[in-house]
C-alpha cells in the first residue's frame, strides 16, 4: 500500500502508497531494515556533508544507496555533519544512524543521532561521536529525514528520504614511546627517543619529545626535542642547561594532528655539571724562570676530578677536588690549556678560562749613566750642597719595558717606559746607591741594568770672616791678613784681586793667618773642601791700600850743644 500527499497551499491530501525496499551489501545484508516512504517528493535531503563525503542529489522513490561514498573516522573522535532539506518544512527532523558493531542494524545503544533544526527545517547540524567499541572496517550510515516525528531506521513515514553511506572505521592513533637505550643522563647531554605508531597521522603532523618536570609530573612539561613526521620515528632530543638533579624524570612523545599523548617512559636520572670555576695564570714566564707557568683552580667539588689539558691532551694526573682551590703546578711547554671537571655520577664540564701558556724574555740589560758618563759598575758620585744634583740615564731601552728607578734597593724614585733609545730619569739629590730594574709589560718579567751610581752630598766649607787692617805703610812688611776661624778637612786661598796668591793653608779648627801682605789690592779668601772640592767664599774682603811713610826738614843748629836745649 502506497501513501502519497497532495498539496494544495496549505492543504494536504493523503494518498496510501507501498514502497518496499531491499538492498544487500558484501559484508552486511540490510534487507531486514529496509524503510518504506510514502511521498518522497515532498521532504527530501538536497545534500549531505560529513568529513570527506559532499553529495547533493535529488529525491528518489526508493532509498538512496550511495555507498560508494565514504569518509574515515577514528575511533574516540568527534565530526560534524550536515544534512540540507531540499523542500523544507518547520516539523521536519532528521537522524543519522551508524551501525558501529556491524551486527547490520542500527538497534545499539549509541547508533542513532538525532540532528539540530536550523533556519525553520532548512538544513540540520550535529556531531557524530565514534564510541570506543566501534569495529574497525567499512560499516553502513544511514540518513533519513521524515515529517513531524523523530525518524526511525527501518520503519514507514509518510513523508521525507532515506541516504546510505560508508564509513570507514580506523582504529584511534596511538604513540608507544620505546624503552631508552639509557637511564642515566647529565645535564645538557644529547640522546635519541624512538617511538611507533599505530593508526593514521595526518600530514604536517609533528611529534615531540616533552620531559617531566623533576617530580615526574607533566603538568609544564619541557620540549627536549621534535619531528615532522606521520610515521614512526627517532627524535634527537637535548636536555636544557636548567634542568634540576632529579632520578625522577619521565619521558614520552605527543603528537599535534591528531593531538595524541604517548606512552611514558621513565624513571630517568638527569645529574648537575660540575660547577665551572675559573681556570688561575695568566700563563706568561719568563726564560730564566725555571719553573714557569702556575696554573690553578679558584675552586673546587669534593670527589670530582680534574683533568689539566693542553691543546684537548692530557697533561699530568688527575686532581681530585677537596672543596677548596686545587694547584696542578707549573708548566713550560707552550700553548693552550684547560681543565675538564668530571663528576662521580660521569658527567663533565669545561672550566671556565683558558691559560695560554707563553715563555717570554727578560728585557734587554742597558748601561745607567750620568751625563756623558757611561757606568757598567758602581760610580761613587758626590755633589756639593746648593747645587743642583747628580743626572741619571740608561744608556739604552726597549719598547714596552718598565724602567724603573730605585734607591738602596727598594725605593722607587722614578719610572720610565722604554722608548727604544736611551732614558733620562733627571737630577737627583737624594744620598743613597741607584739602580735601575726593567720590567716587561708581559709576563711582568725583570731585570737589573747595568752599574749603579751612589750619591753623596758633600757639605760646602763653613763661612767665617776675614780680618786685617785695611792698610799698610810704604815699605814696612805690611798688613797681616787672617780668617776667624777655620774647619779641618777644608783648604783655605787668599786671593788677590780674584787670583790666588800664596800658598794655601789647610784649616785647623781655629783661625788662621796668611801673613803680612804688602801689596795693594782687594784681599778675599776662598775655602775648598778637600772631599768633593766644594768651595765657598769666606765673608769680607780687605781692600789694602799702601800709606805713604811722613818726611822729617830738620831746620836750626844742624850741631846741638850736648847738654843744653835746642830747637828745630
Amino acid at each position: 500500500m502506497n501513501l502519497y500527499k497532495l498539496s494544495f497551499g496549505h492543504i494536504a491530501i493523503l494518498v496510501f502508497s507501498l514502497l518496499t525496499y531491499s538492498q544487500s551489501f558484501s559484508e552486511c545484508n540490510y534487507s531486514g531494515c529496509a524503510p518504506t516512504v510514502q511521498t518522497p517528493t515532498e521532504d527530501y535531503i538536497n545534500r549531505v556533508k560529513c568529513g570527506n563525503i559532499d553529495k547533493t542529489s535529488y529525491t528518489q522513490s526508493t532509498v538512496a544507496n550511495y555507498t560508494s561514498l565514504s569518509t574515515d573516522m577514528t575511533v574516540g573522535l568527534s565530526y560534524s555533519i550536515i544534512v540540507y532539506n531540499g523542500n523544507a518544512w518547520g516539523t521536519d527532523r532528521v537522524s543519522v544512524f551508524i551501525d558501529w558493531n556491524k551486527d547490520c542494524d542500527f538497534n545499539d545503544t549509541g547508533e542513532t543521532y538525532v540532528l539540530n533544526s536550523n533556519q525553520g527545517g532548512w538544513n540540520f547540524t550535529g556531531f557524530i561521536s565514534v564510541p570506543m567499541s566501534a569495529v574497525v572496517g567499512s560499516t553502513r550510515m544511514r540518513i533519513r529525514m521524515s515529517l513531524n516525528s523523530i525518524p526511525a531506521p527501518c520503519d514507514f513515514s509518510l513523508y521525507g528520504e532515506v541516504e546510505d553511506y560508508s564509513i570507514n572505521v580506523i582504529t584511534a592513533p596511538s604513540i608507544n614511546t620505546t624503552q631508552l637505550v639509557d637511564s642515566q643522563f647529565c645535564v645538557g647531554s644529547s640522546f635519541q627517543v624512538s617511538y611507533e605508531i599505530a593508526g593514521t597521522f595526518n600530514l604536517g603532523n609533528q611529534f615531540t619529545a616533552q620531559l617531566s618536570d623533576e617530580f615526574g609530573n607533566f603538568n609544564n612539561p619541557t620540549t627536549i626535542g621534535t619531528l615532522n613526521s606521520t610515521g614512526n620515528g627517532t627524535i634527537e632530543c637535548t636536555l636544557l642547561d636548567t634542568a634540576k638533579a632529579s632520578n625522577n624524570y619521565y619521558i614520552r612523545i605527543v603528537s599535534s594532528d591528531p593531538v595524541i599523548i604517548g606512552t611514558i617512559q621513565g624513571p630517568i636520572s638527569i645529574s648537575s655539571l660540575p660547577i665551572a670555576y675559573k681556570i688561575l695564570g695568566d700563563g706568561i714566564y719568563c726564560s730564566n724562570n725555571l719553573q714557569g707557568a702556575l696554573i690553578e683552580l679558584d675552586s673546587s667539588q669534593v670527589n670530582t676530578h680534574y683533568q689539566l689539558k693542553i691543546d684537548t691532551t692530557n697533561v699530568g694526573s688527575v686532581v681530585v677536588g677537596t672543596g677548596s682551590k686545587i694547584s696542578f703546578g707549573y708548566f713550560t711547554v707552550e700553548g693552550s690549556y684547560t681543565i675538564e671537571a668530571t663528576s662521580p655520577d660521569g658527567c663533565k664540564n669545561i672550566m671556565e678560562n683558558i691559560v695560554q701558556v707563553k715563555k717570554v724574555q727578560p728585557p734587554t740589560v742597558f748601561s745607567m749613566s750620568s751625563g756623558n758618563r757611561i757606568f757598567n759598575q758602581l760610580v761613587d758620585t758626590s755633589f756639593c750642597d746648593g747645587d743642583i744634583g747628580i743626572a741619571i740615564g740608561l744608556s739604552g731601552s726597549e719598547n714596552n719595558v718598565h724602567y724603573i728607578l730605585k734607591v738602596n734597593g727598594n725605593k722607587q724614585i722614578s719610572s720610565k717606559i722604554g722608548t727604544g733609545t736611551d732614558l733620562s730619569f733627571g737630577i737627583f739629590t737624594e744620598e743613597g746607591t741607584y739602580t735601575i730594574e726593567a720590567i716587561t709589560a708581559l709576563g711582568l718579567c725583570t731585570n737589573i741594568m747595568k752599574g749603579s751610581i751612589k750619591i753623596r752630598k758633600i757639605l760646602t766649607p763653613k763661612q767665617y770672616t776675614i780680618l786685617g787692617a785695611d792698610h799698610f805703610c810704604e815699605g814696612s812688611e805690611g798688613s797681616e791678613i787672617g780668617l776667624s776661624k777655620s774647619d779641618n778637612g777644608v783648604i783655605y786661598q787668599l786671593m788677590l784681586d780674584g787670583n790666588p796668591i800664596g800658598n794655601p793653608i789647610s784649616g785647623t779648627g781655629s783661625s788662621i793667618s796668611f801673613g803680612k801682605q804688602n801689596v795693594a789690592g782687594l784681599y778675599t779668601i776662598e775655602a775648598t773642601s778637600i772631599e768633593g772640592n766644594c768651595t765657598k767664599e769666606m765673608s769680607g774682603s780687605i781692600n789694602l791700600k799702601a800709606i805713604p811713610s811722613p818726611e822729617i826738614s830738620i831746620t836750626g843748629n844742624m850741631t846741638p850743644k850736648f847738654g843744653g836745649n835746642e830747637n828745630y
